[in-house]
């Protein structure tokens, strides 16, 4: 009997253990909970190390529908985002990728039997800098003992950057996953890499686009890396397929179908798709949608001139407006969603000078407000709401100060997101950089 209540106490320690260990790694992102077990989204904190010093690093959980009540391990994705989504803000995480797209296919949200990890890359480094995929891979073990994962179901997939983030994370950890999907991934390490998933029964899908310089033929090198070392890999090469490949993926159920085949020490079954299959889904996305883009990005150019727009709704008629406010010549966004803002970019060399300036003229809908976020390399430099309280006659002019970027090539955003109203229209009336 006393050897039993020693069990129990024993049992009851490792408990509370493992909660303090859990709240040492983890922290939930502005008070939000540190070990979520309901349904839907969380944004978090992950207390780790990069390149041997202590760091935080930002991240997104999703936990699907029926997971507390279902007592099984469950499936995860380890996704990784492109350039434009690194700092230290998980709101920023649903730009793009599997949170965009999903929240394009609600359906899919709801059907989907898997969590899903997206880390969150510093601003000052990218997924290949040494050690950021080391952190990752220790974020995604942590994840994986916290909460309850089957850790022969763990796949990686990512796009652009995070693409190549995949072969970063593979390079310290390739025996953690049982698929690897980079999608438009540029060459990391090729022999490295080779190496480490050498004999570890994983299967790679490498997604690329023909005439995308950022994937080809680093992704073609890559393929050959592997082969090399009689990794189990597949090449689906798009022709003509550009950089912006991956929402034909991740917005499809039949791709995360596929990942589900997949778990470690077992064969694949036969009948999966092949490379082919992934070549058709790779298809452009509906012409309507293409030439609506191309429209919007070429209206854009009389109002800022080499800037591209992307993640724009198509909902209540963007584009440039001959007349608004009062103003000749108007542009006009609005976030895709709630939680996946417009962003009009753009990567230029600033002139050189003693006072370098982007200067903005922005207004808003009569009645609504919206969030203006302007970043120069992936940093907030100034954050605002856009309403009729700061403007005049609906117009605020604004002016960020560039200077300590004078002569040097920079990465320019400008973010129009939901402030909470209804019209979160964004009126673009000036976008112009200066050097006075």
């Amino acid at each position: 009997m006393k050897l039993k209540y020693l069990s129990l106490i024993a049992i009851v320690a490792l408990v509370i253990m493992g909660s303090a260990r859990a709240a040492d790694i983890f922290s939930g992102y502005e008070g939000g909970p540190g070990n979520p077990q309901a349904p839907g989204y969380y944004k978090m904190v992950y207390h780790g190390a990069l390149a041997g010093s202590p760091r935080d690093m930002a991240f997104v959980l999703y936990v699907p529908q029926g997971y507390s009540e279902a007592k099984k391990p469950w499936p995860m994705i380890l996704f990784l985002h492109g350039l434009g989504e690194r700092g230290f803000n998980p709101q920023m995480l649903f730009s793009s990728g599997i949170p965009r797209d999903m929240a394009d296919h609600p359906e899919l949200q709801q059907w989907a039997p898997f969590l899903i990890l997206i880390p969150q890359c510093p601003a000052d480094v990218r997924w290949e800098t040494p050690g950021t995929g080391k952190m990752v891979s220790e974020l995604t073990t942590a994840v994986t003992s916290q909460w309850s994962v089957d850790p022969q179901s763990v796949y990686v997939t990512g796009f652009s950057m995070g693409g190549s983030g995949c072969w970063a994370v593979v390079k310290e950890a390739g025996r953690q996953f049982a698929a690897i999907v980079p999608i438009v991934a540029n060459a990391v390490e090729p022999q490295a890499v080779a190496e480490a998933l050498r004999g570890s029964g994983a299967e790679c899908l490498v997604i690329s686009g023909s005439i995308d310089p950022k994937s080809e033929p680093g992704s073609s090198v890559m393929v050959e890396a592997l082969r090399g070392a009689g990794v189990d890999v597949q090449h689906a090469k798009v022709p003509y397929g550009g950089h912006d490949l991956w929402p034909q993926y991740y917005g499809d159920r039949v791709f995360y179908e596929w990942l589900l085949l997949h778990h470690m020490g077992q064969e694949p079954p036969a009948g999966r798709l092949k490379a082919d299959a992934f070549i058709t889904m790779g298809i452009p996305r509906a012409e309507k949608n293409q030439q609506r883009y191309k429209d919007l990005n070429e209206q854009l150019q009389q109002v800022a001139k080499w800037w591209q727009v992307d993640n724009c709704s198509l909902q209540r008629t963007p584009g440039l407006r001959d007349k608004l406010l009062n103003r000749p010549t108007v542009y006009v966004t609005q976030p895709y969603t709630a939680e996946v803002p417009c962003r009009l970019q753009t990567t230029t060399k600033l002139p050189t000078g003693k006072h370098v300036a982007l200067n903005l003229v922005v207004g808003h809908h009569p009645q609504g407000s919206w969030k203006l976020v302007v970043r120069v390399n992936e940093r907030e430099r100034l954050t605002t709401i856009v309403e009729k309280s700061k403007s005049d006659r609906g117009w605020m002019t604004l002016r960020v100060d560039l200077t300590e970027f004078a002569g040097q090539e920079v990465r320019l955003q400008l973010i129009n997101a939901n402030s909470g109203a209804v019209r979160d229209d964004a009126y673009w009336g000036m976008v112009k950089i200066v050097n006075d």
